[in-house]
């Protein structure tokens, strides 16, 4: 199999991430569908932001995570 067909078959949809994105962006849901390496990274810190928030601290996690989130729909068509 050449790399062209490799790659076309292994390209992701624009529109399932969109759609991800919309439901799912600050749990870093579009990043698990693309395949990228910090999806991890915005699902953990999203979730421990909201634990941390329901004591009354980190409130500026879940808005730091939320940011990450409206910045990466810039950028989920590449």
């Amino acid at each position: 199999m050449s790399n062209q067909m490799r790659y076309d078959a292994n390209k992701k949809s624009a529109l399932p991430a969109y759609l991800i994105w919309f439901f799912a962006g600050a749990f870093g849901g579009h990043r698990f569908y693309c395949g990228q390496k910090h999806a991890f990274t915005m699902l953990i810190g999203m979730i421990v932001s909201i634990i941390l928030a329901g004591r009354g601290i980190a409130s500026v996690g879940i808005l730091v995570f939320c940011i990450w989130a409206f910045i990466d729909v810039f950028y989920i068509h590449k």
